[in-house]
Formats: structure tokens, C-alpha cells, sequence
């Protein structure tokens, strides 16, 4: 049983009482400056001794898991005890307490909750009293051995003989102290490592929910160290292997943080010492998963940081894995969803560099297992987050491919799961960042399909869920990122409508956000790109806003932040089409400022770092400014056939098409008075 009160560490906050003279003793009882004391914790499972002032010992930890059993029993966790208990406690006010909290329990039971209590309480007496019978009787044993021994020898070697039961009396005592200690530090240890693993694995599901996942920022940096003093060859391969899933843990925990450096640390620890469990026993199933565990989240890291390649190796490695896995345990559910996840990642690995269909044959591998999870086990909320995941995945691949229709449907789906889950728990702050994603990615490709109104109503629904999230957890990088994200989409759509100022001041906040984060973590790749995004959604905003001198400081910006993660990965298409916008801004920039060769300059760059990669795309995110970019140039015989592309797909963006019939006008004027000419 893991007993955890967190009602106390509410109620009883140390630092203020330290700041006030007042000693913290335990968790029960604080002392005061006068050398009076109080009792703190939850009275319904304080054992009676300790309301009466006594000493709090294990006893009492005890009693509190009795009462507890009780609770479960009756399966009403709102009361605790029946009235019938005040027969049995001598204190009045605590007999009224535990009193007051109903009627409704059958009379049967308050007696049966107090014999399991007692019961319980009893157990550690009778322990310590059986461990010290068995230490007795092995002394005694010892020393009878040493006696007889003694008495078998030989008068003549008397004097020799009684130094021998001298030496093997107290060699026997320390003997039996040593293998003492030795039970006691292997529990000890045991004991720590399953509370970390409790720690880093059962609390978090518990406090991600609720969005308090800082709670844990001490956790990981404790474990490192302890796991530092006690060395791998001391534990078994069953400690072995739980220290590896909490390594794992450790880097997880780290990467929610905002920390990849520091979460790489436990990571690598954690893959080498499942590399070294598994060869030990190639076929053990626990061994196999927990390898696969850490070889994805090095991968997960590589692939944050714009790896992908590493990131590639290391989801196949996890692959291979989970389909030995399944070959072990065809009809074990958690083996084949980790086979899911297998394909999904290695299909984010393909999307990220471009190659669509290789991307979407893995998001339908993915897709057809969890599909028949979702049917296995219909009621299993879990199951059906993973298959509006999946539904994401497909449709950004549908829409990079140029099915905006499609797209749609699969984005439709995904939030109708989310929004179900959202019904049944509202508070629960997962779903809340789940349906966040949806709205984003629906808002998305409502704006590309020409109905930006309704586009925006999405974009209000992922900022008021984001700003809602961050609020429970300002630490949580994650949903801090998203915040940004969501305040630029919603800016950059409210300038597509004229309304420069909510714009302005949503963006304002985007860069903000995402210019703390990158100051925090440098490495992350992907929070430079959204903050250079950021930056050209800023210029953008400005230079309509008639702020040229500030749009070109917020271009070259962009430009900055963005150079050398395209240059380290000029094939990555999220890279192409914010580092090819950037230089499309700067032009229009220059160009408003009668800049007209350093704008063209400018334009040239962009489209080339399009054409690098565009190709036969279908993806709007790179034809829209490939299209611009041309129409800028003057090149409209060039533009013409990305264009009709992406009339074809139902590409509606009202921006997009206001410039090209503006360009397109004006390109007609211009010949016509070329040939009056």
C-alpha cells in the first residue's frame, strides 16, 4: 500500500512556520516557540493515541491504512466511520467527528473496520517480536555449536579449545549482525527505489491530470544522486530493471520541464542498462518493453531536436522490439499498442523529412491496430485518445498531400473523441490539451478552405483552453509552448479579418512566451522554430499595422533564429516554409520601404529555399509561399501552375487570393500599357 496525505503539506506549510519560530517535528505535530503542540493531519485517520498527544509511530500509519481498508470496503470515500464508534473512544469531540459522518453505513460494519485496524496495528509488534525470537534462537544455536565443538576436543588442548568459543561466540554474533544488516539495507534500498519508481510513475499519472507535475521538480535530481550511491553491482536484476524505468522516467519528467540536455543524462543511463538486462535473458517480455522504452525516448529527444536521422535508428530499434513483443504475447493489449506507437513514431520520422506516403503507410499500420483496441476495449478512455491521435496523424499527411477535405474529416473525428472525453471528465487537464490540439489543427485547415470566421472560433477555444492550462501549472513547458502557438494562429487570423489590434496584442504575448523558453533550453530546435515564426507573425501584423522599421527587425530576427536549423536540415518541410516566409516578409518589407533590388533579393531567397523541396508537393504550407513568392517576382507564367494546384485542392485562403488578383490586375495593366506603348 503507498499511503500519500498531501492535505497535510497544505495545510502545514514549513517554510512560513520556520519563518515564525515554530519546529516541524513529523507530519503530525509541530511545536511552537512556547513549547506547546499541536497536532496537524486529517482526523479521520489519526490513530486515538495520537490525537491524545502521544508520540506518532508506525502504529499510527497503520490505524490510518485500517480505516482506509474500511472506506474501501464500504465504497463511499465521503464518510469514514459509522456512530457506533463512539462507544470505543474515550475522547468526546473525536467520538463526534468521526460521528458526524452519517448514519448510512450498516451497523456490521464499523465493528469489522475496527477488528481489520486492530489487526493491522498489532502486525508490526508482532513482527519485531518473531524477527527477535529468530535471532535468539539463532545465537543460541551458534553458541551451543561452539560448545560442543569445545567439548569434543581434548583435555589437552583445553586452554585452546575455550579461546575457540571465544573467538567463534563472537564471530557467530557478528555473523548473524552482519546478514542482519545486510536484510535491513537490501529492504531499505528496495523500499527507496519502489517509492522513486511510485514517485516518478504512479504520482505523475496522478498529478498530470491535475497539472502539478512541479511537485516532482527535486524528485529526479534526488533519485540521480541515490541511484549515484549505490552502485549496480549491489542489486539484483529485478533492481536493475526498475532503476532503468525510473531513469526513464527521470528524462521524461525533465523533457515536460523544458530541459532536454538534462533529461539526455538519465536517458542514455537508462538504454545502456536495458541493453545490458536484455542480454542477459534475450526472451524475458518486462526486459524487452523496458528496452524499447528508452531506446524511443532517445529517440523522442533526437527527434526535438531536429535529429532525424538518430531519431530514425532509434524508432526502429523500438520496432523491432515491440514486434517481438507480440510474437512473445500476441493477445497481451499493452504489447500491441506499443507496436502502434512503433509505427506511428517512425511515420513522424517520414512526415518530418518530407516522404508522405512512407509517412502515411505507417499511420495506417498504426491506425488498424489501435482501431481494434478501441473496439477490444471500448470503455477504456485511453484507447480512444490514441485513435483520435492517429486520426491527427493522417490527416496532416492528407493535407501536406493536398486533400484539404480529407484532412478535415480526420480532424472532425479526432475532436469529436476529445470533446466526448472532455464531457465525462472536464477538469481532467489532459483531454483539455488534447481538444486544444484538435481545435488547432481543424482551425488550420478551416482558414485554408476559405471559412475563416469559423476558423477562429477554434483558434478562441485552443488560447481559453491553453491560458486555463498554463494558469493550474506555469511551470509546464509544454502547455506553455502551446499557448504561443495558439496565440499566433489566433493573431494571424484575426489580421486576415482587419483586426490589427487584439492581433498585436496576442502576438506580443507569442513572442514573449516562446523567447523565455528558448532562453531556458537553446537546444530545442523546435521552440527556436515557433519563435521564429513568431517573429515573422509579428513583422507580418506590423507591416500591415504601417510599421515597416518594426516588421524589419522582427524579419531579420526571424531570419537569425531560423538560418542555421535550416542549414542543418534544409530537407525538414516545417523548416522550409518559416525560413522561406521570413525572406518573403523581409521582401515586402524592403519593398514598402522603397528597397526595390534588396527586395527582389530577398524574394529570390525565399523562393529557392521552397524550390529545394516543393517539387510535385501537394502541401498548401509550401505552395501558398512558393505562389507569393513568384507573384512577387513578376514570374506569373511560373505561378500559374501552382496556383491552378491549388485551386484544385479547394485551397480558399482569402488572403492568398486577394493578393493574387491584386498581382494578377496589375500584371494585365502593365502589359496593356506596354502594348499601347
Amino acid at each position: 500500500a503507498k499511503l500519500t496525505d498531501f492535505g497535510i503539506g497544505e495545510v502545514v506549510d514549513q517554510q512560513e512556520l520556520l519563518a515564525k519560530g515554530i519546529t516541524v517535528l513529523g507530519l503530525t505535530e509541530v511545536v511552537t516557540p512556547d513549547g506547546s503542540s499541536s497536532i496537524a493531519g486529517s482526523h479521520l485517520y489519526r490513530a486515538p493515541e495520537v490525537s491524545e498527544g502521544k508520540t506518532a509511530t508506525v502504529q499510527a500509519d497503520i490505524y490510518a491504512l485500517g480505516v482506509m481498508l474500511y472506506q474501501v470496503a464500504v465504497g463511499d470515500f465521503r464518510r469514514a466511520l459509522a456512530p457506533g464508534w463512539r462507544r470505543d473512544i474515550d475522547d468526546e469531540i473525536l467520538a463526534e467527528d468521526i460521528g458526524s459522518f452519517g448514519d448510512g453505513v450498516p451497523e456490521r460494519r464499523p465493528a469489522s473496520a475496527r477488528e481489520v485496524a486492530e489487526k493491522l496495528r498489532s502486525l508490526e509488534d508482532r513482527r519485531r517480536k518473531l524477527e527477535a525470537e529468530r535471532r535468539a534462537r539463532e545465537e543460541a544455536e551458534a553458541a551451543r555449536f561452539a560448545l560442543e565443538r569445545a567439548q569434543r576436543r581434548r583435555k589437552l588442548f583445553a586452554a585452546i579449545a575455550l579461546a575457540a568459543v571465544a573467538v567463534l561466540a563472537v564471530v557467530s554474533v557478528l555473523a548473524v549482525q552482519a546478514v542482519r544488516a545486510r536484510d535491513v539495507a537490501r529492504s531499505r534500498r528496495g523500499q527507496a527505489e519502489s517509492l522513486i519508481g511510485f514517485m516518478l510513475g504512479d504520482l505523475r499519472g496522478k498529478l498530470e491530470p491535475l497539472g502539478r507535475l512541479e511537485i516532482l521538480d527535486e524528485v529526479g535530481q534526488e533519485a540521480m544522486e541515490y541511484f549515484a550511491a549505490v552502485p549496480e553491482r549491489e542489486l539484483s536484476d529485478e533492481e536493475l530493471l526498475r532503476r532503468s524505468r525510473a531513469l526513464y522516467q527521470i528524462g521524461d519528467v525533465r523533457i515536460a520541464q523544458g530541459s532536454l540536455d538534462s533529461a539526455l543524462v538519465p536517458l542514455q543511463e537508462s538504454l545502456a542498462l536495458a541493453k545490458s538486462l536484455v542480454a542477459r535473458n534475450p526472451d524475458d517480455g518486462q526486459r524487452l518493453f523496458e528496452l524499447g522504452q528508452s531506446h524511443f525516448w532517445v529517440g523522442f529527444v533526437d527527434w526535438r531536436r531536429g535529429n532525424l536521422d538518430r531519431a530514425r535508428d532509434q524508432f526502429a530499434r523500438y520496432l523491432d522490439i515491440s514486434q517481438r513483443l507480440v510474437a512473445l504475447d500476441p493477445d497481451n493489449l499493452d504489447w500491441r499498442l506499443e507496436l502502434a506507437y512503433a509505427h506511428g513514431n517512425l511515420g513522424s520520422v517520414e512526415e518530418a523529412k518530407g516522404e508522405l506516403q512512407g509517412a502515411l503507410e505507417q499511420y495506417r499500420k498504426a491506425l488498424e491496430i489501435k482501431e481494434s483496441l478501441a473496439a477490444a476495449e471500448p470503455d477504456d478512455p485511453s484507447r480512444k485518445l490514441v485513435l483520435a491521435r492517429t486520426y491527427n496523424s493522417i490527416g496532416v499527411v492528407q493535407e501536406k498531400s493536398g486533400d484539404l477535405a480529407a484532412a478535415r474529416s480526420q480532424y472532425e473525428k479526432e475532436l469529436a473523441i476529445k470533446d466526448a472525453l472532455r464531457r465525462v471528465d472536464p477538469s481532467h487537464t489532459g483531454w483539455r490539451y488534447e481538444q486544444t490540439i484538435s481545435h488547432d489543427y481543424l482551425g488550420a485547415v478551416l482558414e485554408a478552405l476559405g471559412e475563416p470566421d469559423l476558423a477562429l472560433v477554434h483558434f478562441e477555444a485552443a488560447v481559453s483552453n491553453m491560458e486555463n492550462l498554463v494558469g493550474l501549472d506555469p511551470s509546464n513547458s509544454k502547455w506553455e509552448r502551446q499557448l504561443a502557438v495558439e496565440l499566433g494562429r489566433f493573431a494571424m487570423a484575426r489580421r486576415a479579418l482587419g483586426d490589427l489590434v487584439p492581433a498585436s496584442k496576442a502576438i506580443e504575448r507569442s513572442v514573449g512566451i516562446l523567447s523565455g523558453l528558448t532562453a531556458r533550453d537553446p537546444s530545442d530546435s523546435g521552440w527556436q522554430l515557433d519563435l521564429g515564426q513568431s517573429h515573422s507573425q509579428r513583422g507580418a501584423i506590423r507591416l500591415a499595422g504601417g510599421d515597416p522599421p518594426g516588421a524589419m527587425d522582427d524579419a531579420l530576427e526571424a531570419i537569425r533564429i531560423l538560418q542555421p536549423i535550416y542549414e542543418s536540415n534544409p530537407e525538414e518541410s516545417r523548416a522550409v516554409r518559416i525560413f522561406a516566409f521570413a525572406h518573403l516578409l523581409l521582401g515586402e518589407v524592403r519593398a514598402a520601404s522603397g528597397e526595390h533590388e534588396a527586395a527582389r533579393e530577398a524574394w529570390l531567397r525565399g523562393v529557392e529555399i521552397i524550390e529545394g523541396v516543393s517539387g510535385s508537393s501537394g502541401d498548401r504550407a509550401l505552395l501558398d509561399p512558393l505562389a507569393r513568392g513568384l507573384m512577387h517576382l513578376g514570374r506569373f507564367e511560373d505561378a500559374g501552375p501552382i496556383v491552378a494546384k491549388l485551386r484544385a485542392m479547394g485551397y480558399g485562403n482569402t488572403d492568398f487570393w486577394r493578393a493574387w488578383d491584386a498581382r494578377e490586375s496589375a500584371s494585365l495593366r502593365s502589359a496593356g500599357a506596354a502594348e499601347a506603348n
